[in-house]
């Protein structure tokens, strides 16, 4: 059912937005005692089923944008291994528009200015 969704989405123009999350045990957002405001119970960790994407789901030619504050070497650690299936551009900006005219054609990873 999920295959077909998303089959007919794409072939009929339907816009699909999609998240992902990525999480270590290292990340202010996961605790054990979490307040459920600020910090969770691990989820999505690194490695695991739960943080993989659904494959019926898989978009065509996605467009990722880092959401989470990464510090400059986090940040250049995850292009460095998106690069393998990403295409990497910035926005020049701390905030972008986007339509269906200047969606990429590849899949891509487009990064933001600052915070």
């Amino acid at each position: 059912m999920l295959a077909r969704l998303t089959r007919h989405a794409h072939e009929h123009g339907i816009r699909i937005v999609a998240t992902a999350d990525d999480h270590d045990l290292g990340h202010a957002e996961i605790s054990h005692t979490p307040d459920w405001a600020t910090t969770y119970p691990p989820h999505c960790m690194r490695g695991t089923p739960g943080q993989a994407k659904v494959v019926e789901t898989t978009l065509r030619a996605p467009l990722t944008i880092p959401m989470h504050m990464f510090g400059p070497s986090t940040l250049a650690r995850f292009l460095d291994l998106a690069r393998e299936k990403f295409e990497i551009s910035t926005a020049g900006s701390n905030s972008v528009e986007i339509g269906r005219p200047s969606l990429p054609q590849k899949p891509t990873i487009l990064v933001l200015d600052g915070r």
